[in-house]
């Protein structure tokens, strides 16, 4: 229960004025209001929106191709990607410019403009 406002003394009584319910000091404000005005003045984001690409592509490179791909970045239009072989990546760049195409209409932007490869070394 609440018993009333603690006792102020000096400075602080002087800021306290009136009367309140708990209710007044815990306003809850939904996460989805704060969310969008946190992430811009934290600068977060590009990083979001990275992070949402690279998953997005793997998800549907995986569709098209094999569980042998792994999205590993995403930066300055530049989809890099880990393949687990060379026939693969030479694939893959053979249909660059449909899965790229693929992938911007997903995101309704045309976010990517190349891809890049990495082979994993299978030693």
């Amino acid at each position: 229960l609440w018993s009333g406002p603690p006792s102020f003394t000096g400075r602080a009584s002087l800021l306290w004025s009136g009367t309140f319910e708990v209710r007044d000091i815990f306003m809850w404000i939904p996460i989805k209001d704060i969310l969008p005005s946190t992430v811009n003045k934290l600068r977060i984001k590009n990083g979001i929106d990275r992070i949402k690409i690279c998953k997005l592509a793997e998800e549907k490179m995986k569709e098209i191709y094999s569980k042998d791909i792994k999205v590993l970045n995403f930066k300055n239009g530049d989809l890099i990607i880990q393949c687990g072989s060379h026939s693969l990546a030479n694939e893959i760049h053979l249909n660059q410019r449909h899965i790229i195409e693929s992938i911007n209409s997903c995101l309704g932007k045309d976010k990517i403009k190349k891809i890049k490869f990495v082979v994993k070394d299978t030693k």
